[in-house]
């Protein structure tokens, strides 16, 4: 039956208490109406009252690490962008930045696995780009001699970025900060979604040849494939990683020092996308009780976005075309570090695993004497990226005894 203003009731005959009924049901409806355009009004103008801001931060690419500039107290330092970690500073140079002791914990902050104990700190009036503004806890840091050559006092982790979405433009050499959004152009449901992390590393799943593993994106390490033991031996049982070559050794110093000789692997990988980009034939180096790791190498390929409010990863390719890493990043049949006063063999590679020794003494490289030159990472990486050729030769010490090695980048 029609119902309305001139309707009349079936019963009596009249329409006044429908009509107020209609009345009555037309005034819930306005006051409804009402709180809810309120309710969007709050809405509308607590958004408004948000800053948002889009910031442009320059940063300089040294010996693989992204070196940033961070404002302490009105003042000027330069950190390593390490998502893979968390904020560390040398202690003497935190003090004189007005930082606090808070404590003690036992942190895992070296590539190798090593955790000690640390005392934490606290850092006031921090200051990255234009507008992040926070005050950051620190682990405080003895004073590290690869560091103070690098002309950093620490590393900037994840934890520094927490609230703001975090671009790395490895083109431009630029850091960018969001708040509170993301970029223009990058949907939520795009992203990959990040496992959950209380110190903010970004950790995802990554497909090899269709077989998965977590991955780490860490712009700590300079290459942009390392893997644990555990996931090669994962992937290899669907051949998505196959051994190219062995070896033994360390893959670095971390902040512990130089971690114990391990067997070492030289894998290449089955193929792995990102952003629609396919990357084929990458090599990585395989070690025990490492995380498997993305690392800042991936940036020569495309801008990597991390949106730590809401837990995902992007990545948007300079070009589509597929990446064919075959000869991308050829390592040398050996690695040399400085250590207990002298240069040495820190990793070996076959065919030379039965020719030299971890611990091996290196007093020339190319015909040229380096037991008097400045003894540190950076002195031996400038010696080796100088050389033109795949091919040079190590002079070896054996106690009394010298002897040349070829050596070959492959």
């Amino acid at each position: 039956m029609p119902f309305g203003r001139h309707c009349q009731c079936g019963k009596c005959r009249k329409g006044s208490h429908q009509t107020r009924a209609i009345e009555k049901m037309k005034g819930r409806n306005y006051i409804l109406s009402v709180v809810l355009l309120l309710l969007a009004l709050r809405l509308v103008a607590q958004d408004l009252s948000i800053k948002r801001y889009a910031d442009t931060i320059r940063y300089e690419m040294k010996y693989g690490r992204i070196i940033v500039p961070v404002t302490v107290n009105q003042v000027v330092y330069r950190y390593i962008l390490d998502t893979g970690g968390q904020t560390a500073t040398i202690w003497e140079e935190a003090k004189a930045m007005g930082g606090q002791l808070t404590g003690a914990s036992k942190v895992t902050a070296d590539m190798n696995g090593k955790a000690n104990m640390y005392s934490m700190g606290r850092l006031p009036e921090v200051k990255i780009g234009s507008n992040l503004k926070l005050s950051l806890t620190t682990i405080a840091l003895p004073d590290i001699k690869g560091f103070r050559e690098l002309g950093v006092v620490g590393i900037l982790g994840g934890d520094a970025f927490k609230d703001v979405v975090m671009a790395l433009d490895g083109a431009k050499s630029e850091l960018r900060l969001y708040y509170p959004y993301r970029p223009k152009g990058l949907k939520l449901s795009d992203g990959i979604p990040l496992a959950y992390s209380e110190t903010w590393h970004v950790n995802f799943p990554l497909s090899f040849s269709g077989a998965s593993v977590q991955v780490m994106f860490d712009t700590g390490v300079p290459e942009l494939l390392t893997m644990s033991e555990k996931d090669y031996l994962f992937l290899a049982q669907t051949q998505a990683a196959t051994v190219v070559r062995k070896g033994r050794g360390t893959l670095g110093a971390g902040l512990e020092g130089l971690g114990e000789a391990k067997p070492l692997k030289q894998v290449k990988m089955g193929e792995f996308a990102l952003g629609g980009k396919s990357f084929q034939n990458a090599t990585c180096l395989v070690a025990p009780n490492v995380p498997t790791i993305l690392g800042a190498e991936l940036l020569k390929y495309g801008v990597v976005t991390i949106d730590y409010p809401r837990g995902r990863f992007y990545f948007q390719p300079y070009e589509e075309a597929s990446a064919d890493l075959a000869k991308a990043a050829p390592i040398w049949d050996v690695s040399i570090l400085p250590a207990h006063g002298r240069f040495e063999i820190t990793a070996v590679w076959e065919p030379l695993t039965d020719r030299l020794n971890i611990g091996d003494e290196v007093v020339a490289v190319n015909g040229k004497d380096i037991t008097r030159l400045l003894l540190s990472e950076t002195t031996i990486s400038d010696i080796f990226d100088r050389l033109i050729s795949s091919e040079t030769t190590i002079t070896m010490k054996r106690g009394n005894r010298k002897f040349d090695i070829p050596v070959h980048r492959r």
